[in-house]
C-alpha cells in the first residue's frame, strides 16, 4: 500500500524539538515524510530513518526578526507561506502538517495555494504561552509584539486548517 506523502513544516531546529521527533518516530510507520525546519548549522543531516529533512538556512538575528515580524507585518507569512508551498509541491506532498499556531497563517496561504489538506499541532495554548515569555517584554522586541495577534490567528485561521 502506497503511503500518503507529507509535508511537514516545523520554524526551529527539528534536533532539538524532541516532541516532533517522538512524533515523526510514530508518523513515519503510515506516512511518508518530509521536513522543513530552519537551522543555522549548515552541516545538519539531511534525513534519518526514511525521514527527508531540508532546511531553511537561519542565523539566529534573521530568524528572530522574521517570528517577531508575524505580529506587526506580513513578511514571516509571505516568506513561509512561498518556502512550504514550494517544498510541498517539491515533494508531491498530499497533506501539509504545521507545527505550532504561529505557522498556521503561511500554510493556510500554502493549503489553499495547493488545495490539499493542513493539519495544524499545537503544543500548547499559544495566545497565554506568548504573554508569559520574557523576550516579549524586553527592549526592542515589546516595540514590536502584539500579543493580542495570537487570538486573532486563533479565531480566524484555526477552522481553516481542515
Amino acid at each position: 500500500m502506497k503511503k500518503k506523502r507529507v509535508a511537514i513544516i516545523v520554524y526551529n531546529d527539528l534536533w532539538v524539538d524532541v516532541r516532533v521527533l517522538n512524533q515523526i518516530k510514530v508518523l513515519k510507520e503510515k506516512f511518508e515524510l518530509y521536513v522543513l525546519c530552519t537551522s543555522s548549522d549548515s552541516g545538519r543531516k539531511e534525513g534519518f530513518n526514511d525521514v527527508h529533512v531540508e532546511y531553511v538556512p537561519s542565523d539566529g538575528l534573521l530568524q528572530k526578526f522574521r517570528f517577531i515580524s508575524i505580529t506587526s507585518n506580513e513578511l514571516f507569512n509571505q516568506y513561509w507561506s512561498k518556502q512550504t508551498a514550494a517544498f510541498a509541491k517539491k515533494h508531491k506532498a498530499e497533506l501539509i502538517h504545521a507545527h505550532d499556531l504561529y505557522m498556521l497563517p503561511s500554510c493556510v496561504k500554502a493549503k489553499q495555494e495547493l488545495k490539499i489538506p493542513l493539519i495544524i499541532d499545537l503544543h500548547e495554548h499559544y495566545p497565554a504561552a506568548f504573554k508569559s515569555y520574557s523576550w516579549t517584554k524586553q527592549f526592542p522586541h515589546r516595540f514590536f509584539v502584539r500579543n493580542d495577534y495570537w487570538n486573532y490567528a486563533e479565531k480566524e485561521f484555526l477552522h481553516r486548517a481542515l
